[in-house]
C-alpha cells in the first residue's frame, strides 16, 4: 500500500498532524493520502475525555467542522 504519510497513533498529536498536514496539502492543490494507525476500538480511543481535551481548541484546529449546539 502506498501513501504519502503515516501517523501512527491518533490521539491528540496524531490527529492534529494528520488534519494539519491535510489542510496544507489542500490550500497547496496537491492530493495526498494519510493513513492513521491506532490501536484503539476507535480514533482517540484512548485520548478523548471531558478531561483530558479542552474543547475550545477545537474549532481553531478544526474550522470547517461545525461547532454543537449549547
Amino acid at each position: 500500500m502506498h501513501v504519502d504519510a503515516l501517523t501512527v497513533g491518533a490521539g491528540r498529536a496524531g490527529l492534529a498532524a494528520a488534519v494539519r498536514l491535510a489542510d496544507l496539502a489542500r490550500n497547496a492543490g496537491t492530493p495526498i493520502e494519510i493513513l492513521l494507525i491506532e490501536k484503539g476500538w476507535n480514533v482517540g480511543a484512548h485520548s478523548l475525555s471531558g478531561a483530558v481535551i479542552n474543547p475550545s481548541a477545537l474549532p481553531e484546529s478544526l474550522p470547517d467542522v461545525p461547532s454543537p449546539p449549547r
